[in-house]
């Protein structure tokens, strides 16, 4: 089933504070995924309608968080970026088997 994710994203982690409050320096992650192109209009994790312009799979759990910036290259091969709008996971057998994204 891995090799359904052939496409790559970088995920760039907004700056954010550590349990005592001291800024951390924002880390950048690359993974393997899965994007589906398509704009449609979905309920945000703040129970908001919004546009979506693409749908990103990754296998498993990640770490994404919705103030992160993701980056990737479309289909024309040019640069995107843009925040999760929506992060949902799809479970079997009680185990994350991927995490799903939209931006």
């Amino acid at each position: 089933m891995r090799h359904i994710f052939n496409q790559k994203c970088t995920v760039n982690e907004s700056n954010h504070a550590d349990k005592w409050g001291n800024p951390v320096d924002p880390t950048t992650k690359t993974y393997s995924c899965r994007i589906e192109e398509e704009k449609k209009v979905i309920t945000n994790d703040h129970g908001e309608e919004v546009t979506s312009i693409a749908e990103i799979l990754f296998h498993g759990q990640v770490g994404i968080k919705t103030h992160d910036e993701i980056e990737w290259a479309d289909q024309n091969g040019d640069k995107q970026k843009s925040t999760p709008e929506k992060i949902s996971t799809i479970k079997s057998s009680s185990r994350v088997r991927m995490t799903v994204v939209y931006v």
